[in-house]
């Protein structure tokens, strides 16, 4: 009798063998989501504002007085800040500047599914916004970010098929590398868009965050800590611009932040620039700036 307990208290060593490797398996598939508990989603909110913006698919939100957390969006993936490629990193850029238009200060709400936090702490979570709807998938729609495949999740489906047609539609960054070149004039009617804006520099002026590059309807404007990848910054007073990047706008004019140099050409002249009416993908005819 006590043999028998004795062999039953110590396991079958295959069952054992077995146990471990699954559970080795399942750690490396939840390598970039949750590595810990934490918890039921009671203490999660609703509803936030959102504090600050880190990248294309990473906030910061607050939730009353104390609750403050970064948060990244579900089931989407956009390019990295930290990659030294060009392209890419202008890519980023105009995707953390898409969720700073669209999301920054405002009001959202918020849904989970599971994991509901990653390895670094972070919420994963579904945004909401009353003019966007479900921004994860919004985002998708316009072009600047990608569906994130390695794990699937509860609105796979629609985000695939978001992602499908913002590039039948040839949408933000499945434009390759083409983007219209409009009048700054126009650009009011273009907030929130990827486009290329032509206008006359009068004016240069530095202040603590940004060298100013001003014409009458519209400013590009270049943080001070990106200066330094700029040369003969005096040559743009005086001069006819074409910058490329996202709309946007301050205190009633628009426009556009500039990063890195291939975001802004000089043009010597006024450039041609067709009339132009109606949405990005209409244009027919349209001279384009190429990246």
């Amino acid at each position: 009798m006590n043999a028998r307990r004795h062999s039953h208290g110590s396991g079958n060593p295959v069952i054992l063998l077995a146990a471990v490797v699954l559970l080795v398996v399942i750690c490396l598939i939840s390598h970039s989501y949750v590595v810990e508990p934490v918890g039921d989603l009671s203490r999660l909110p609703e509803t936030a504002i959102v504090t600050v913006v880190y990248d294309g698919d990473t906030i910061g939100i607050r939730a009353g007085r104390h609750f403050k957390k970064k948060l990244r969006l579900l089931g989407i993936d956009t390019p990295e800040l930290s990659d030294s490629r060009e392209e890419v990193l202008f890519k980023a850029h105009i995707a953390k500047r898409f969720s700073f238009f669209h999301l920054y200060r405002q009001k959202i709400r918020l849904t989970y599914d599971w994991p509901i936090e990653d390895k670094y702490g972070r919420i994963l979570a579904y945004v909401w916004t009353k003019k966007t709807g479900l921004f994860n998938r919004f985002i998708l729609e316009k072009g600047f970010a990608s569906v994130f495949r390695k794990y699937p999740v509860k609105y796979q489906e629609a985000f695939l098929r978001a992602e499908r047609k913002a590039r039948q539609e040839h949408q933000g960054f499945w434009s390759d590398g083409h983007y219209p070149i409009i009048p700054a004039e126009r650009a009011k009617n273009h907030l929130g868009e990827l486009f290329s804006v032509s206008f006359f520099c009068s004016e240069t002026f530095l202040s603590n965050k940004f060298l100013y590059l001003k014409g009458k309807h519209f400013s590009a404007l270049i943080p001070v800590r990106y200066l330094d990848t700029f040369q003969k910054l005096e040559q743009y007073r005086g001069q006819y611009l074409t910058v490329t990047g996202l709309i946007e706008e301050y205190k009633g004019q628009s426009q556009i932040m500039i990063f890195l140099p291939k975001q802004i050409r000089g043009e010597g002249q006024k450039p041609r620039v067709q009339g132009f009416e109606g949405s990005s993908e209409k244009i027919r005819g349209q001279e384009r700036f190429r990246q």
